[in-house]
């Protein structure tokens, strides 16, 4: 399973984001890890591991966990950016609603579904400065064919 491959994919499912009404669109969506923020709002997606590995009839599946963070604006607050993040919460929760596509199951990510677990308001520094953020974490099941070394 190539993890790197499903963190773009979904990097890429929250590019495509509509922005709600009045608000400035996704500026960044990225896999890679970011030494600071730049235009906002942006998302950056982290592998953050992989569990519950199952092994039998020649198949290998699991759970890999990404967090998707978006960061909003500098830290605030106040009204104004508590509203902005609600108001991308069902944005960002629907980029992955439905979207188990991410890989096919005959493919060597054989994604089988991607699952939004939580979304958490809160607080991230990518840099120095403090940010608004939502973290999203997202679970991602996978089946797919292995080869045993003798």
């Amino acid at each position: 399973m190539n993890v790197a491959d499903i963190g773009s994919a979904i990097a890429t499912r929250f590019a495509a984001v509509v922005a709600p009404t009045n608000y400035t669109a996704i500026q960044k969506s990225t896999s890679q890890r970011q030494k600071g923020a730049g235009k906002l709002p942006m998302v950056v997606v982290t592998w953050m591991g992989t569990r519950d590995l199952e092994y039998g009839y020649g198949r290998r599946k699991g759970v890999a966990d990404f967090s998707a963070r978006f960061y909003y604006s500098q830290a605030a607050d106040d009204a104004a950016t508590d509203a902005a993040l609600q108001a991308w919460h069902d944005k960002l929760v629907d980029a992955l609603l439905g979207q188990i596509m991410l890989g096919e199951a005959a493919t060597a990510n054989g994604v089988t579904g991607a699952y939004v677990r939580a979304v958490i308001p809160g607080e991230a520094k990518l840099g120095e400065p403090n940010y608004a953020v939502l973290q999203v974490a997202v679970e991602v099941e996978f089946t797919h064919a292995v080869t045993f070394a003798a």
